[in-house]
């Protein structure tokens, strides 16, 4: 527990600082340390610890929930209306996936005329 603490007190302390390849570090830790806890339980006890597993993670799910808007990385959550406007040839976006270009669009006048 209080390996899990001092994780939590870094990472809280300083979140733009944790880069992903700290925080894939202190996951792959974790998940080692979860690995080799489970290989010690008998069977009985290794059910109990999923239940209580489980059971967390319902709880957290429910928190979150009612905790109001949530987004992963990169994402964008609201609990109301969003409005994202572009002005004069600007760019305005929630989440831009992929490239953007600005090069000039022919005019609406070019190329729509018929010769007569």
């Amino acid at each position: 527990m209080e390996r899990l603490d001092k994780t939590h007190t870094k990472i809280i302390q300083s979140p733009d600082a944790t880069s992903a390849t700290d925080q894939e570090e202190v996951r792959s830790s974790w998940q080692t340390q979860f690995e080799d806890c489970l290989k010690e339980l008998d069977d009985t006890e290794r059910d109990h610890f999923a239940q209580q597993l489980l059971d967390l993670a319902s709880k957290v799910d429910t928190q979150q929930k009612n905790n109001g808007a949530s987004a992963g990385d990169h994402g964008i959550a609201a609990e109301g209306n969003v409005n994202i406007k572009s002005e004069q040839g600007s760019l305005a976006a929630g989440n831009i996936t992929g490239g953007v270009n600005f090069n000039s669009l022919p005019s609406q006048d070019k190329g729509n005329r018929t010769q007569s």
